[in-house]
């Protein structure tokens, strides 16, 4: 008699790899940035951060407990201006395996997101006691919600030449980068929500771009978010920003 045996063979073990990728949003305190895994027996997935190269887990760790292939973190609290390290981690059959390592640098000047934008803001405020423009001319730079399209509208009025709010943010070159402009109202309103993240606001009167009249625009007092109507010619602060 002959007897036939059927041996179950187990399916080959996926080997654990991983690879982070370059951060999606680097802001003067935090970072955002994507961790890919594949692997079986993988029992810990994170990141590990520090100011010099090749951290550890002894380190400071970020453990994420999602079983996805696919890992999103944000890592907070981190210095202005100061560079970094990250390297990803799994705990694979009890072993720890590291990813290729990333290193960035925070901004030196305050990054806040709002909805899908990202705003950049001058560390410190561009100029004090300062009109907006020249009286008995519209320039057109009437939206309250785009700041740059009228900060490009005031710089290029010809009446508007000189010491004027708009064109000190407008010839501004923070960062290296030459497309900061003066905040609308809307944008400066916001920029008084996240008053005390950003830093160095004075308790006073500051200029947005929005123009209301020939002899008017909109300023904001930083101390009540009150929104005004003022004179053109009359002395305020203005701090400039720009869209990453």
């Amino acid at each position: 008699m002959t007897f036939f045996f059927l041996i179950a063979c187990s399916s080959k073990e996926e080997p654990c790899e991983l690879i982070l990728d370059q951060p999606n949003l680097v802001t003067h305190n935090s970072v955002s940035v994507q961790l890919r895994v594949s692997g079986d027996n993988i029992s810990e997935r994170g990141l590990v951060i520090g100011t010099i190269p090749r951290p550890t887990v002894n380190d400071r760790r970020e453990v994420n407990t999602s079983q996805s292939s696919v890992i999103n973190f944000r890592i907070d609290s981190l210095q202005r201006n100061m560079t970094y390290y990250l390297r990803g981690y799994i705990r694979c059959d009890g072993d720890i395996i590291y990813s290729n390592e990333i290193g960035f640098t925070t901004s030196q000047f305050v990054v806040l997101e709002k909805g899908d934008v990202v705003i950049e803001v001058a560390s410190s405020d561009n100029a004090q006691l300062i009109p907006w423009g020249p009286m008995s001319q519209m320039v057109g730079a009437t939206s309250s919600t785009d700041g740059a399209s009228n900060t490009a509208l005031i710089a290029a009025d010809t009446s508007a030449t000189g010491s004027f709010a708009a064109n000190i943010c407008a010839n501004y070159a923070g960062n290296g980068k030459n497309d900061w402009y003066m905040p609308s109202e809307e944008e400066l309103l916001f920029l008084f929500q996240h008053r005390k993240e950003i830093g160095n606001i004075r308790p006073g009167a500051y200029w947005s771009s929005t123009e209301t009249s020939p002899n008017s625009a909109k300023l904001i007092n930083m101390i009540s978010g009150q929104s005004q109507d003022a004179p053109k010619d009359q002395l305020a602060d203005c701090r400039c920003i720009r869209v990453q």
